[in-house]
């Protein structure tokens, strides 16, 4: 069974009015590290979007790298004006 693991920065990438966090897990049985984004929007109290496995290292900093990236591409389609 996976054990949640929250990342030690909250606000890990940013872009106007959206910031992403992520929370990393290691796989059971394995060394492998999957990593969830949540976006977020300035005006919202909870996630605008969340991608679950958008980080997939051997190291938890790797698969949270991957998450950010995947963050902000994803907030490059959001359109602020409708936030």
């Amino acid at each position: 069974m996976s054990s949640p693991l929250p990342t030690a920065a909250s606000v890990l990438g940013l872009c106007d009015d959206f910031h992403v966090e992520t929370l990393e897990m290691q796989v059971s049985d394995s060394s492998m590290w999957t990593s969830t984004v949540y976006i977020f929007h300035v005006r919202r109290s909870g996630p605008l979007l969340t991608i679950e496995n958008a980080g997939r290292a051997e190291y938890r900093d790797d698969a949270r790298r991957q998450a950010v990236a995947a963050g902000l591409a994803a907030i490059a389609d959001i359109d602020p004006a409708d936030y």
